[in-house]
């Protein structure tokens, strides 16, 4: 299965946001014309063959949930803690394990429907959301309910805490922040409407008293993270196009913050920009499809884009420094661990890249497919994959 079959089949199976669109036929025309551009480029990729393994050794692997239907997938965002590791599932649990041996410590049923982007956590407390709009908080030790709040519409982010609020955006591009004590909401925003929509969204990034903010429409929205008030906005829509794959817009990779303050956003329709955080003009532009989010370290930014290619680019003026193909189909989010990058993609390949040449060090067989991205914490790397494994490498 190629890339753009993956992105497109979750879009078309939960019919989301598809008014604008012609006729189901003419979706799967167009469709077929870019697929068939996508298998080209699939047909000419070269496998990296380094000759060595990652480098990493696995400590643990624990099955915790059941396969999601086929085209769909469980939450992608986990949250890894100093003791233990939760997730959520697309059978709607959320489930915690112990980060030293991987032992299931609880398992709470939140919703009948799947567990939408993910879990968070805070203090003594973990949140998350679901496709039918509930929002539940869980003790962070037994898993039992705290409190539910309903929205109006499905959740499609992962939730972020901060100032005492639960953060999250929906499937038709609003913001709600919830109280974390009781789960009434404080404020909400209400982002620009989108025709088409890939499922998911940013998860919403806190920094210096502000949240930054990606929607299906293409609009970049940093708010104040008290009273919801708006800071500043911008828009990476790239007008233009034969079909309704045209359309989509979406800025599903979250926002980040360069060490100089720069914002660094991107959408699926070719646009990576830095932004300036004092008011959002752009300070540099680059043609570039990204669904995952960028990593920033130094004085370099690495980005993996939908053409399987890992790219490095210097934070001060965009300039491309190496582009190493790395994959045939989804990579994730790349990650820093110890000297080295690692990714991981859908085709069960974990790859280690080095950060100043772009050159595949490293390369590891998966027994499992992964999309969701991979966490470091404290020179721990942890797998969440599609079967609903979690896998911990030190």
């Amino acid at each position: 299965m190629n890339l753009l079959r993956v992105l497109l089949a979750p879009v078309l199976s939960v019919s989301v946001l598809l008014t604008g669109c012609s006729t189901v036929d003419s979706w799967f025309k167009d469709s077929d014309r870019i697929l068939s551009s996508s298998e080209r480029r699939v047909s000419q990729f070269a496998e990296p063959n380094p000759g060595q393994s990652v480098g990493v050794r696995e400590l643990w692997s624990r099955s915790v949930a059941g396969s999601p239907d086929k085209y769909l997938f469980h939450p992608s965002t986990i949250a890894v803690e100093s003791t233990e590791v939760f997730v959520g599932t697309f059978q709607g649990q959320v489930v915690a394990v112990r980060r030293q041996d991987g032992d299931v410590l609880w398992r709470a049923d939140v919703d009948s429907s799947p567990v939408a982007g993910g879990v968070a956590v805070s203090g003594a407390s973990v949140y998350t959301a679901t496709v039918k709009g509930a929002v539940v908080a869980l003790s962070r030790h037994r898993g039992d309910e705290l409190w539910r709040a309903q929205l109006p519409t499905s959740a499609a982010s992962a939730p972020v805490v901060a100032d005492g609020k639960v953060i999250l955006t929906t499937i038709d591009n609003r913001t709600y922040a919830l109280d974390s004590a009781d789960g009434h909401t404080v404020w909400s925003h209400v982002g620009a409407p989108s025709d088409l929509s890939i499922m998911g969204a940013a998860t919403p990034v806190v920094a210096s008293g502000v949240v930054l903010l990606g929607y299906s429409s293409g609009e970049i929205a940093v708010l104040g993270v008290g009273k919801g008030n708006r800071v500043w906005g911008s828009n990476l829509t790239v007008v233009g196009g034969r079909s309704e794959l045209d359309l989509l817009q979406d800025v599903d990779a979250s926002l980040v913050v360069s060490p100089t303050g720069a914002v660094i956003a991107a959408n699926h329709q070719g646009r990576l920009v830095a932004l300036d955080p004092r008011d959002g003009h752009f300070l540099w532009e680059r043609p570039m499809s990204v669904l995952r989010r960028p990593l920033v370290m130094g004085d370099r930014l690495f980005v993996a884009d939908v053409d399987g290619n890992l790219v490095c680019l210097q934070l001060a003026g965009g300039s491309v420094l190496w582009r190493t193909p790395i994959s045939d189909g989804l990579a994730t989010a790349p990650v820093w661990l110890s000297d080295r990058i690692v990714v991981a993609d859908n085709k069960n390949r974990l790859l280690a890249i080095d950060p100043a040449t772009g050159g595949v060090i490293g390369k590891d067989r998966l027994s499992d497919a992964v999309y969701a991205d991979p966490v470091v914490e404290g020179g721990e790397l942890f797998l969440w994959t599609y079967n609903g494994t979690l896998l911990k490498f030190l």
